[in-house]
């Protein structure tokens, strides 16, 4: 979705919102294609500094620019998070935090290798990423113009 500055410009509160999270999701869908890309040919051992090291990105929150926004009080508000498809959601054990591992993030960090990183890139970050843009371009349609 392209717009004109000042096609932005006019659009109301509620649309720029939404706007600016379909370019962030946008982004991050960007940026997990080229983490798993790199990683189709990694030969390194898998760790986020080999990465790091050879694309410049990793698969933690300061390369991602959906949790630039909203990894602050656990991610309230990030679109994974509204469309159940959160990435790192927590669970209170006994008084402490714990990942719950079904989530297409922790499914990543948990990845021992980089094929199954690749697997799982492909079978829940990006299938996640799609569905809830799908959801934001809707989202953006039906809203108010005013």
């Amino acid at each position: 979705m392209k717009l004109k500055r000042s096609q932005i410009k006019a659009l109301s509160d509620s649309k720029k919102s939404i706007f600016k999270d379909i370019l962030r999701i946008q982004r991050s869908i960007l940026h997990h294609k080229r983490m798993r890309d790199w990683a189709k040919t990694a030969f390194r051992g898998f760790t986020d500094v080999a990465m790091k090291d050879a694309i410049g990105e990793d698969w933690y929150s300061s390369c991602c620019s959906l949790c630039c926004k909203y990894r602050g009080a656990r991610c309230v508000g990030c679109p994974l998070f509204i469309n159940n498809c959160g990435c790192s959601g927590y669970k209170k054990i006994y008084g402490g935090d714990h990942y719950y591992i079904d989530t297409p993030w922790v499914m990543l960090n948990e990845s021992m290798t980089w094929s199954v990183f690749v697997e799982n890139e492909n079978k829940y970050m990006l299938p996640a990423l799609d569905k809830v843009l799908d959801y934001y371009y809707k989202l953006f349609e039906e809203a108010s113009d005013e």
